[in-house]
C-alpha cells in the first residue's frame, strides 16, 4: 500500500499560511562510500554537511547509513562522521561458486534498508548519495510508495536513467 506524503505536504503549505503547525519531512540517507570514492580527486573531497545541511533546514535526518566494501577499509570514516552519527554498514564480497566474486554487496545491502525503511517507519524522504543505475528500481518502487526521492552523485557518476525520469530529484555533486 502507497504511502500518501502528498496529503501531508499540502497540510503543511496550509498550515504556514494559516500559522498552524508546520509538518516536517523526515530523511533517511544512503550512501554508497565507494561510489563517491571512485569519483572524486582526494578523500578530503568527500565533505557531507554541505550535502547534509539543506536537509536539516527542510525537516529531521533520521538516518544515515553509509555502506563500505570490507575490500575498502581504511576509509576515511571521519571525514564522513565530522558533524553527524552514521551508521556504518560493512559489506562483505559475494560468494559464487565457493569463489569469492570481485563485487561487494553494498546494492543488496541498500536496497534491503532502504525497502525496509519505508516499508517500516514514517520517513517521508529518502536521500540515495549514489547516481548508479543500480538503484533506480528502488528508488522508483519507494517513489510509487509515496515517498520523495532525492538522487545526490557525483556528476560522472549519473546513471542517465535518473536523468531521464523526472520523478527524483537529483543534485550534482
Amino acid at each position: 500500500m502507497a504511502k500518501n506524503h502528498e496529503k501531508e505536504d499540502g497540510k503543511e503549505e496550509a498550515n504556514q499560511k494559516s500559522g498552524g503547525p508546520v509538518v516536517r519531512k523526515r530523511f533517511a540517507v544512503f550512501i554508497d562510500y565507494l561510489n563517491l570514492e571512485k569519483n572524486i580527486k582526494t578523500p578530503a573531497d568527500i565533505r557531507l554537511d554541505p550535502l547534509l545541511d539543506p536537509l536539516i533546514k527542510e525537516g529531521r535526518i533520521n538516518w544515515i547509513y553509509v555502506y563500505i566494501p570490507e575490500s575498502a577499509i581504511p576509509a576515511p570514516i571521519n571525514i564522513l562522521i565530522n558533524r553527524y552519527q552514521v551508521l556504518i554498514i560493512l559489506c562483505s564480497q559475494e560468494m559464487g561458486g565457493g569463489y569469492l566474486k570481485d563485487k561487494d554487496n553494498v546494492d543488496f545491502q541498500m536496497d534491503k534498508h532502504i525497502r525496509s525503511i519505508v516499508e517500516h517507519t514514517d520517513v517521508t524522504d529518502i536521500v540515495i548519495f549514489s547516481g548508479d543505475a543500480d538503484f533506480f528500481p528502488v528508488a522508483s518502487w519507494a517513489h510509487q510508495q509515496g515517498i520523495t526521492v532525492h538522487v545526490k552523485s557525483i556528476r560522472a557518476a549519473l546513471s542517465r536513467v535518473f536523468e531521464e525520469d523526472g520523478r527524483f530529484k537529483i543534485t550534482k555533486i
